[in-house]
Formats: structure tokens, C-alpha cells, sequence
């Protein structure tokens, strides 16, 4: 399983705008079946190893064709 505590991230601080504040988290650079992503992990959330959320440029759901419960493969770069 994914272990945030034993990989490389890039920390971006918490900051608030208008009446809504986002809280600090940490991002690790991955390759989601061949499109650049990223793993997002919110630090006051507590995630299990086997949840990650992944952000990207792309829509993954329609650029992968998922639907729900599908599995893909990431790569930590």
C-alpha cells in the first residue's frame, strides 16, 4: 500500500479565501496509466493507506474510461 510517510512530497500550505479556509496538504507526483497526476492528501484528514485521491489535468474517469470501483495503476515518479 501507498505509505505518505516514506515518499517524497511537495507540501502546499493551507490558505483562506473569502470565508472559506483549505487546510495544508501534501502531493506526490504519480503516473496514472501513462497521464501525469498527482496523489492529493489532506493534512488534518485521517486517510487509510489504501485511499488515495488523485488530481490531473485531465479527466481520468472519461480519459481511462472508469466507472466505479474500477481499478488503474499509478507510478511514483
Amino acid at each position: 500500500p501507498f505509505d505518505p510517510n516514506k515518499e517524497k512530497a511537495i507540501e502546499i500550505d493551507g490558505f483562506q479565501e473569502d470565508r472559506e479556509s483549505f487546510g495544508r496538504c501534501k502531493c506526490y507526483q504519480i503516473r496514472a496509466q501513462g497521464i501525469d497526476a498527482a496523489i492529493i492528501r489532506p493534512d488534518r484528514t485521517c486517510y487509510p493507506a489504501d485511499l488515495v485521491e488523485i488530481i490531473a489535468p485531465v479527466c481520468l474517469r472519461e480519459a481511462l474510461k472508469l466507472a466505479d470501483g474500477d481499478g488503474i495503476w499509478i507510478v511514483l515518479l
